[in-house]
């Protein structure tokens, strides 16, 4: 999964923790930062859906801009403007 482009380190940490609290989703790693971008990798259990898992627990909104059986990628939403950012965080699940 991947953060990007963040206008801080505090949204990626927001998505780490939220997905790391969330059941059915184990193993949550930072695996790089580069650029505006940081990288994550996790184990989703099956049957389990990291959109429902984010809506419950992330504290900042989003909207899904692709979602399949492998991969989910949002668009967060900035509180302070409401506006889309055009920040997006994209997940690939392990199997």
């Amino acid at each position: 999964m991947v953060v990007r482009p963040l206008a801080d380190l505090s949204l990626a940490r927001a998505v780490e923790s939220c997905l790391g609290n969330s059941d059915g989703i184990d193993e949550v790693r930072l695996k790089s930062l580069s650029g505006d971008a940081a990288a994550f990798s996790a184990v989703v259990q099956p049957g389990v859906s990291v959109v429902s898992a984010l809506r419950r627990n992330l504290q900042v909104a989003f909207d899904v801009t692709e979602s399949n059986d492998d991969s989910v990628s949002i668009e967060l939403v900035r509180p302070e403007t409401d506006q889309i950012s055009g920040e997006s965080f994209e997940h690939e699940a392990n199997t």
